[in-house]
């Protein structure tokens, strides 16, 4: 039977009179005892450590027997026997609501013994949950911590370690990682093109690089469209790399093609290289760009170096 029902059987309910749950209501708002009992048995409780549980013994403890007790006076106060057409008064709804208040209040306070204890205390938990009248809310969550904390030491050894979160694959990593180091090999060779003459090993070495970088760039720019935002800002790396130094009022297509990247650098949060020069239109463009020939004699990779002299040698 649902608590509506019995509360309809207990009580007559008219515009004069207040129903048995919002006198049972009105009796839990004077909290001033329940708060100081709080704070006793929250102190206690908190001193009290948690029991190293054993097997349920053969008898049930008498806080076991409490609990289950307190259950079946729940029942009673919300079932069948507790009909009838008189109007209890409010010290008879009060004593029978604290006989059951008082054993929750015994649940957060007392170590459980036993599983058998754990169990009651789960099995008074549950029947005070939404379904019954009038118990301390203050009891009920105090109760509900310590079941919760009982229960957790029951098999602490089950704890796992923390475990890495699988990693997300992102879109074209492979091409990232070869468009990053082959610009790094770009900025280190422009102090040798600004430096040496055409027609050299080291000239021509550094050429391959920077043609290198950018046909890396043109090759992710001619991919088919992104499905994940790593790809999207890949794309817009790809086309910064492309399109410095290269803005021009004049020119619309460029001028869109900065302005386009730009936004969706902006948008998928993709930071710009190191050594990156602007895209020709910053005010301190021009300054970056002669600090970046201007450094140190430059480094050259060995691939670029053997591919130079391989191709001097077949032209000679």
């Amino acid at each position: 039977m649902s608590l509506r029902t019995s509360l309809k059987n207990l009580i007559r309910r008219d515009a004069e009179h207040p129903s048995l749950r919002e006198r049972a209501a009105d009796l839990r708002g004077d909290l001033s005892g329940q708060t100081r009992r709080a704070i006793v048995a929250g102190s206690v409780a908190a001193a009290v450590p948690l029991p190293t549980l054993a097997a349920p013994a053969p008898d049930p403890s008498d806080l076991a027997r409490a609990c289950d007790a307190a259950v079946a006076h729940l029942a009673w106060i919300n079932g069948a026997t507790a009909r009838c057409e008189e109007h209890w008064p409010d010290d008879r709804l009060h004593q029978e609501l604290d006989t059951a208040d008082g054993v929750l209040w015994r649940v957060a306070d007392e170590p459980s013994r036993d599983l058998n204890d754990v169990a009651a205390k789960a099995r008074l938990i549950h029947a005070s949950d939404g379904e019954m009248l009038g118990l301390s809310d203050l009891a009920g969550d105090r109760a509900t911590a310590t079941l919760l904390r009982e229960v957790i030491a029951l098999a602490p050894w089950r704890s796992l370690p923390p475990q890495q979160m699988p990693a997300v694959p992102v879109e074209r990593a492979e091409y990232r990682a070869r468009l990053l180091t082959s610009y790094k090999e770009d900025r280190a060779s422009r102090p040798v093109t600004s430096r040496l003459p055409g027609w050299t090993v080291k000239h021509e070495a550094a050429m391959l690089v920077q043609q290198r970088c950018w046909a890396i760039a043109r090759e992710i720019v001619d991919l088919p469209p992104p499905k994940t935002a790593d790809g999207l800002a890949l794309a817009a790396l790809a086309s910064a790399i492309l399109v410095e130094a290269d803005f021009t009022s004049n020119d619309p297509t460029v001028t869109a093609a900065v302005g386009l990247t730009r936004a969706v650098l902006a948008f998928t949060g993709e930071p710009l290289p190191p050594g990156f020069a602007g895209f020709g239109d910053e005010p301190d463009h021009r300054e970056r760009d002669e600090a970046l020939h201007a450094g140190p004699d430059g480094h050259l990779p060995a691939w670029a170096m053997a591919q130079a002299q391989a191709e001097m040698d077949e032209d000679a």
